[in-house]
C-alpha cells in the first residue's frame, strides 16, 4: 500500500493558538483553537461545524510568525466530524481569500 499523497501549494507550520472566528453572513463569532498554518490556509478545530464554502472572519490570539497578520478572511474548504476522544467536534480547513475578496 502507498502513503497518500499530500497536494498542499504550501508547507503548514505546526502552531496551536486560541482564534475567534465570525460567521460573515451572522456575525455570530465563536471560538476555536488552530493547530496549524500555511501561506494558503490553516486547520482549527471547533465544537460548531461550518458549511464549506462559508466565508469566516478570523483573528489570531498569537500568529505563527511575529510578523504575521492576526487578522484575515477566509472561506472554508472542508469540515469534518472528529471521534470521541477529541474536546471538540470538528475539524476545520480553511483557505485564505484575497484582500479584495
Amino acid at each position: 500500500m502507498s502513503a497518500s499523497k499530500d497536494f498542499r501549494n504550501c508547507s503548514r507550520v505546526r502552531h496551536k493558538s486560541i482564534i475567534m472566528l465570525e460567521d460573515e453572513a451572522s456575525g455570530y463569532p465563536f471560538y476555536a483553537v488552530m493547530y496549524n498554518a500555511s501561506g494558503t490556509g490553516m486547520y482549527f478545530e471547533s465544537l460548531f461545524g461550518l458549511q464549506s464554502g462559508t466565508p469566516v472572519n478570523i483573528r489570531i490570539d498569537t500568529p505563527p510568525i511575529k510578523s504575521a497578520r492576526n487578522s484575515c478572511h477566509a472561506k472554508v474548504v472542508w469540515c469534518r466530524e472528529l471521534d470521541d476522544n477529541s474536546f471538540f467536534r470538528y475539524g476545520v480547513g480553511v483557505e485564505y481569500c484575497q484582500t479584495g475578496r
